[in-house]
């Protein structure tokens, strides 16, 4: 089931190197490139000295109050008492992590790339136990912290396989991994939609094009602005308190934003092998 996530946007910058070498599957498979746009070494590094500068350290502090007072009913209002955020003492928990996005072109054709970058995902921890993931997006040669989300998926999901590629399906909250020609379940809803032995890329993709190819810019659908259609707005504001799943991140761009209405009434039956 999508878990509900708390979010406080955070903005901060560094330099880093832009480039990154996409991964190729040999043989069998339904895209000649299983992953676009992937980070380099120097842009992960990049983007854990933005999670580990003080400001975020500050930010992050005032996160973890105000999700004290979410979780207890209270009206988040003003800044949070300065001494109660510096007692949180929040401390990164772990490496930053390139979170990938089924790309719209791929539900298009199977010649392209499955998924392409999204953003980089860290996980970080209060002293009084709360966890929480910081998510970052490129910003012209830097990386900037778009949101912070209560939960850990984001950060450790990516982590969870020995071998293969992790992406999203963020329009049903779905993770995968994709394993040479096989694509494979990691949560409840990548398994209610590809079932818990997975499926072949090739099903993989049939199944995405029957739910998103006829949603795309351009389509009859997206013209006559029914619902679902595609959404073109950037990312979602990063600035305030909400409630969010950090997928959404993933579809902001992508071609894919609005066709989530309408796999969530209108859910396909599993592929087969």
């Amino acid at each position: 089931m999508t878990s509900r996530h708390t979010t406080l946007g955070v903005r901060v910058l560094i330099g880093s190197a832009t480039a990154g070498l996409a991964l190729l599957i040999t043989g069998g498979t339904a895209a000649a490139s299983p992953v676009a746009d992937v980070p380099s070494t120097s842009d992960v590094t990049a983007a854990e000295q933005v999670a580990a500068a003080p400001e975020t350290t500050t930010r992050l502090g005032s996160f973890f109050v105000n999700l004290d007072k979410k979780s207890a009913g209270q009206l988040i209002k003003g800044a949070p008492d300065a001494q109660a955020a510096l007692a949180k003492a929040p401390h990164v928990t772990g490496p930053a992590r390139p979170v990938y996005s089924l790309t719209p072109d791929f539900a298009r054709s199977a010649d392209a790339p499955v998924a392409s970058f999204a953003y980089m995902a860290v996980p970080v921890r209060s002293t009084s136990g709360q966890d929480a993931s910081i998510l970052l997006t490129r910003e012209g040669s830097g990386w900037s912290i778009h949101q912070i989300t209560s939960g850990t998926e984001a950060a450790t999901l990516p982590s969870s396989v020995n071998s293969g590629t992790v992406f999203t399906e963020p329009q049903i909250n779905a993770w995968y991994q994709l394993a040479g020609d096989r694509v494979l379940p990691l949560n409840e809803p990548a398994t209610s939609s590809i079932g818990k032995d997975g499926t072949s890329l090739a099903k993989y993709q049939e199944l995405v094009h029957s739910r998103y190819a006829d949603k795309l810019p351009g389509s009859d659908y997206q013209r006559q602005h029914m619902l679902g259609g595609y959404n073109a707005s950037p990312l979602p504001p990063a600035d305030g308190d909400d409630v969010t799943s950090p997928l959404l991140i993933a579809l902001a761009g992508t071609g894919l934003a609005g066709a989530a209405t309408v796999v969530a009434l209108r859910r396909r039956t599993q592929p087969k092998n």
